[in-house]
């Protein structure tokens, strides 16, 4: 039987997947290479890297490259990214995503992986919503395996979560591959909470033990899976909290959520699986998955899945708000996209000549002279930093007259990144920020320098548009950000900034 009203949730999902992983390349002139591999549109972007859709150029073959800033990280956690990459590399298990190669590269470290053309389990739930009882199980029980061969290894993932766990669609059904083994969450940060309130990677399915930065075993990814299972089942996370340092608390102190009437069996199988002492939880993943398939035939067909009312009237204004920056950064990127070029280049993002949108010099511009470089800014803005020394880069700041726009150079003396290296690094710390929304990410030209130009929002702060510009002039690299309320001006104020600067 088809369906005359158009594709359903899942075959829009697997089309836009598909449609991702086999997108044109950028010209020639416009790519950014890591690893031996072209780098192309962005795929997705959290904690612990930036992964993207790549062709590995030595074998012509469609990637997904994921990379996270390397420099300044002590080499012995460098050496166990790699020793444990190697590990990753050689597990041949169905389910488990292979890896092509590894390594650091202008102060980035990479992954380069199997492009998987389908969603994540994330997306799919998204679009389907909660699965029915024996789908969810299959699923489980594929990363499962792969869970079990790689526990089997020494390995332990540390991230387990629905993004991480890829869904293609084959004939026969629904192939799942597990990425991503939290290879980078050693780089990022390898102790849970690093300061009040803030989390180094996915807090929804985290294991007590991690969160108190104790040692971690298996056991704290069998936590994990059962979580995955309660999502998988309900279309929600185990500790839905609002914010990460609650739900983090929630994991330590409160008991594992219940299915509700009619699914006692399988609420047990969880509650075992997310017990918050290590010893009380399944030995194995494959446990786990032996102890849900028992519990199917006590589960009904559809569970009721709804949330306590005060949750669900939260979720329903965090979905309000997401529809509304959507909207946002629809209207922001249609203005970008008035200023910056149209090369062909990552879809979202443009490749930029600052010929084409700006002036040489602001109208009776003024001049900063510093330490060795020069550049413009508009008459009438006040200096209110003057080569300020911040640790490894030297900060100048100029203000608008209402404040209403802020214009930074930083200058890093010495500095080995180059521009593009350099913009992801950053744009990579800048992502765990409350209120970061990509717009842009892409290579320029100012004249006939190359550079890297970045923008995006901070939807938390009273200057949501931000555009950064990065550059190398003699022996230091510059960066020029612009703050303001209007995406059409700080672009256009960055780069002219950016191309006026003269430099040793």
């Amino acid at each position: 039987m088809t369906n005359d009203v158009g594709p359903g949730p899942r075959q829009e999902a697997d089309k836009q997947a598909t449609a991702r992983a086999h997108a044109t390349p950028p010209a020639a002139s416009d790519v950014v290479t890591v690893g031996g591999c072209r780098l192309h549109d962005l795929l997705g972007q959290g904690g612990m890297g930036t992964v993207y859709r790549a062709t590995q150029l030595a074998l012509g073959r469609e990637v997904a490259v994921k990379v996270a800033p390397g420099s300044g990280v002590a080499p012995e956690l460098v050496a166990r990214f790699k020793r444990e990459a190697r590990t990753a590399a050689a597990l041949e298990h169905p389910h488990s995503i292979p890896i092509y190669a590894a390594g650091e590269e202008d102060g980035l470290l990479y992954l380069v992986m199997r492009l998987v053309a389908g969603p994540d389990l994330g997306a799919l739930i998204a679009a389907e919503g909660p699965l029915a009882p024996a789908q969810a199980v299959a699923l489980i029980e594929q990363v499962a395996g792969a869970l079990d061969a790689a526990h089997a290894a020494g390995l332990v993932h540390r991230d387990i979560k629905p993004a991480n766990i890829l869904v293609e669609h084959r004939a026969h059904g629904e192939h799942v591959y597990l990425s991503d083994f939290g290879l980078m969450r050693h780089i990022v940060g390898d102790t849970a909470i690093t300061r009040v309130g803030e989390w180094v990677g996915s807090v929804n399915y985290v294991a007590p033990e991690q969160i108190e930065g104790r040692p971690v075993d298996s056991r704290a990814d069998v936590y994990a899976l059962a979580g995955v299972l309660f999502t998988a089942l309900t279309g929600r996370p185990p500790f839905d909290r609002p914010t990460p340092a609650a739900t983090a608390l929630a994991h330590r102190n409160d008991p594992p959520p219940s299915l509700g009437p009619g699914a006692e069996a399988m609420s047990a199988v969880i509650a075992r699986g997310m017990a918050k002492a290590p010893d009380d939880r399944f030995a194995s993943a494959g446990d786990l998955v032996r102890g849900a398939t028992a519990a199917l035939s006590a589960v009904p067909a559809a569970l009721d899945v709804r949330a306590p009312e005060p949750r669900r009237l939260r979720l329903r204004r965090r979905r309000r708000g997401i529809a509304a920056l959507a909207g946002v950064a629809v209207l922001v990127a249609a203005a970008l996209a008035a200023i910056l070029s149209g090369s062909p280049g990552m879809p979202g993002t443009h490749t930029t000549s600052a010929s084409a949108s700006t002036s040489a010099t602001f109208p009776n511009a003024a001049r900063f002279t510093g330490n060795g470089f020069t550049f413009s800014y508009p008459a009438g803005w006040q200096v209110v930093e003057n080569e300020r020394s911040l640790g490894a880069f030297i900060r100048t700041k100029v203000v608008s007259p209402d404040g209403q726009e802020v214009l930074i150079v930083d200058r890093v003396p010495g500095d080995t990144m180059t521009p593009e290296a350099r913009a992801i690094s950053v744009s990579q710390s800048t992502a765990r920020t409350p209120g970061y929304a990509l717009l842009s990410l892409a290579p320029a030209t100012l004249g006939s320098r190359s550079a890297f130009t970045w923008s995006f929002q901070l939807t938390s702060e009273p200057l949501p548009e931000r555009f950064d510009v990065f550059q190398r002039l003699g022996t230091s690299s510059y960066a020029v950000l612009t703050e303001g309320p209007a995406a059409t001006e700080v672009s256009r104020l960055a780069l002219t900034v950016a191309r006026s600067l003269e430099g040793s």
